[in-house]
């Protein structure tokens, strides 16, 4: 797929003006009190998913929600090729590992591969590749990127980014649209990522709120199915939603 400048096209400059362009960093990173962490804790020990992450051996109980992704929506198979965004500590890649048999584990199957890209470090892991602290808006980190792809075609985009949280909804709604926005700019643009035509999909995390559909509408340019999804790991009392978007079509310059 040719690359593409981005600032071209009416759709992503309409979008850019509703979302903004400034960097947002990724990950939780707040002081908690007491209360807060015994709440945590409470609610960590009653949560069925906590005891499923440890006896499946998984990073982080964030897993089970991409696999509930997968189950509905078909979007990993053996020798897919994806990218992660956010992929800290590394559980999404788990799962990518397994079900795109990257580590070969179905010898008569393709072999997949899996690139995860964070801010915050990230523990190697059999069958991943990772890019720790980098930061996806900059040149080295996208130079990092197409370095590690290798020409490869892109099945799949993943985005877990989430900013660190004010405490203030609206606000906290606002800043992950933006890093939606920065997401889908990757994997649509094809500077950096070339997603296949026809068979690449999409897939981002976000706090619901009074942009979600101009992001689905934006979505809509680029994929001809796009849905938005709860997984029933996500907790009920969470705002956090998930754009499914899968056959991308490419950007139609206007």
């Amino acid at each position: 797929m040719p690359t593409v400048d981005v600032s071209s096209s009416a759709a992503l400059r309409l979008f850019d003006a509703v979302v903004g362009r400034r960097t947002i960093c990724s990950g939780w990173r707040l002081f908690a009190t007491k209360a807060d962490t015994h709440r945590w804790h409470q609610r960590q020990s009653k949560d069925p998913y906590v005891k499923l992450r440890h006896e499946h051996n998984y990073r982080a109980r964030s897993a089970f929600k991409l696999i509930e992704i997968d189950d509905k929506f078909r979007l990993l198979r053996p020798g897919s090729v994806v990218v992660e965004l956010g992929a800290a500590p590394g559980a999404w890649s788990q799962v990518v590992v397994e079900r795109a048999n990257c580590l070969s584990q179905v010898k008569d199957q393709p072999i997949g591969f899996v690139l995860g890209v964070d801010l915050q470090p990230i523990a190697p892991l059999s069958g991943a590749e990772f890019i720790s602290m980098g930061d996806i808006t900059l040149k080295e980190t996208q130079d990092a990127i197409r370095q590690r792809l290798d020409d490869r075609l892109v099945d799949l985009v993943l985005s877990d980014m989430a900013p660190n949280p004010t405490g203030s909804a609206p606000t906290d709604h606002i800043r992950i649209v933006k890093l939606c926005a920065i997401a889908l700019r990757l994997a649509v643009a094809g500077d950096v990522v070339r997603l296949k035509q026809g068979g690449g999909a999409f897939v981002c995390k976000l706090w619901g709120g009074v942009d979600t559909d101009e992001l689905v509408a934006a979505t809509r340019k680029y994929f001809t199915k796009v849905n938005i999804y709860k997984p029933p790991a996500s907790r009920d009392d969470s705002s956090e939603l998930f754009i499914v978007a899968k056959n991308f079509i490419g950007i139609q310059n206007e």
